[in-house]
């Protein structure tokens, strides 16, 4: 099994597509979808190189991409200020709760993802 290469495949550009119909006609998987926003995550919280990346969709449904990827980065930074068991915590959780829902009515992508 090969060792994957965060540094040289996150160089490669990154393709989200969001928008159901375009999906569907480019044959893009929810995969794709996550390992995208894994990447992105991973270089926002510091461990990672800037991807290159490129988004499709409504504006509606970049916007609550942006706000589902920043409420991910409060839950991260959150949890390794605060821990697990402190209530700003749990409120940054809360706050991604909404952040998903809003994704999924926007995009029909149920998140978090199964891959």
């Amino acid at each position: 099994m090969s060792k994957k290469n965060y540094m040289t495949d996150s160089l490669k550009p990154i393709r989200l597509v969001l928008d159901p119909q375009e999906r569907l006609m480019e044959n893009f998987n929810v995969t794709d979808i996550a390992n995208g926003i894994r990447t992105v995550v991973t270089a926002l919280s510091g461990m990672g190189p800037i991807p290159n990346l490129s988004i499709s969709g409504t504006s509606s449904q970049i916007s609550s991409f942006v706000e589902l990827i920043a409420r991910e980065k409060h839950l991260y930074d959150a949890y390794t200020r605060n821990g697990l068991g402190d209530p700003r915590t749990h409120q940054s959780q809360v706050q991604l709760r909404y952040a998903a829902a809003q994704f999924e009515r926007e995009t029909g992508i149920k998140y978090p993802f199964s891959t």
